[in-house]
């Protein structure tokens, strides 16, 4: 009987273990997403303020 238990505890430790493996491939996708999206956010922001300090130069220009 104690060599089922042992059994029947091995075999949940070995599931938990796999499934642990399993949760952290797939946070680290999610962190490699993030990052990739957090550099496109942070590119956009920098195009933004470019064309707003052109408008601004335009602007001026044309005054």
């Amino acid at each position: 009987m104690r060599d089922r238990v042992c059994e029947r505890v091995r075999k949940r430790v070995d599931r938990i273990t796999l499934r642990q493996s399993q949760v952290d491939k797939l946070y680290a996708g999610l962190k490699d997403l993030a990052e990739e999206r957090r550099g496109k956010v942070q590119e956009r922001l920098r195009l933004c303020q470019l064309k707003r300090d052109v408008d601004d130069l335009e602007q001026w220009i044309a005054e």
